[in-house]
């Protein structure tokens, strides 16, 4: 379940990296 839980929050974490890149290049620098 952990690593479950693990690798839903980093697919998450890279969609959000996406998102950021793509209207906001200095948000993407935050990650």
């Amino acid at each position: 379940y952990l690593m479950r839980a693990l690798i839903l929050l980093m697919f998450v974490a890279s969609i959000l990296k996406l998102s950021a890149a793509s209207f906001s290049p200095f948000l993407y620098f935050q990650f």
